[in-house]
């Protein structure tokens, strides 16, 4: 069978595997964020909510109270890359390759103020001519790995610390972004301070970019490259 048969089967398999659960889907609660840790379940604390096939791991209470509890969640993105001449630069390739990322993530909330999230990534490269690039493979790694305080919380203001391992993501994402298109993603060790008041949203961060390695657990950032800076964003709606 050609690589390109073989792909269409995969195609037709993740559709079928995927509708019955959107059809399930509840067309009233949020919807899934391609940033998994900008989600939160707290509303499937009333059982009358739990409707989705998925709810039983999104909201697991760990407490008789259920001020501790913890969202368990993954994906996976299969995407085949065919790339004809490009301009006859590097490696030629006339059956392109195929390329798989896996994220799973689990999101512990301590309490109001106290927050846990780690998501591990690995991402497999197969049948490129010349081997996989930087950002194609990694066996497995923390993608993300941070722990946030909320500081102070009260009427609509609130000011929270992040440290960690963390995707930065501002605006239009020219300048700071998880870069989807690539098979791996990124993430920076950071310590981000984060504050709401009513339409505005400020961010000051420090940051440095961790580098993808393809062994187990080895990706590591360094202060060759340190970025900091102020980010602010007023809200338009009502």
């Amino acid at each position: 069978m050609s690589n390109h048969g073989l792909v269409k089967i995969l195609v037709v398999m993740l559709i079928m595997f995927w509708l019955p659960f959107s059809v399930w889907a509840d067309n009233e609660r949020p919807s899934f964020n391609s940033s998994r840790y900008k989600e939160d379940y707290i509303f499937l604390k009333n059982p009358s909510h739990r409707t989705n096939f998925f709810d039983p791991v999104k909201y697991i209470p760990l407490n008789k109270s259920e001020s501790l509890y913890l969202t368990l969640g993954g994906e996976t993105r299969q995407h085949y890359e065919f790339i004809d001449n490009n301009w006859g630069k590097g490696v030629q390739d006339n059956n392109g390759y195929y390329l798989q990322r896996y994220l799973v993530h689990g999101d512990l909330h301590a309490g109001e103020r106290t927050r846990f999230f780690v998501q591990l990534m690995s991402g497999i490269e197969t049948g490129r001519n010349g081997g996989p690039r930087g950002v194609d493979k990694d066996s497995i790694a923390v993608n993300q790995g941070f722990i946030d305080f909320k500081l102070w919380d009260e009427s609509e203001q609130s000011l929270t610390l992040r440290a960690g391992r963390q995707e930065i993501i501002f605006g239009s994402r020219r300048f700071f972004n998880y870069r989807e298109r690539p098979n791996m993603r990124l993430s920076h060790d950071a310590v981000t301070g984060i504050f709401r008041t009513g339409k505005w949203d400020v961010c000051a961060f420090g940051a440095l970019p961790v580098t993808n390695k393809p062994k187990v657990f080895d990706n590591t950032s360094g202060d060759e490259k340190t970025l900091w800076g102020l980010y602010g964003v007023r809200k338009n709606f009502p």
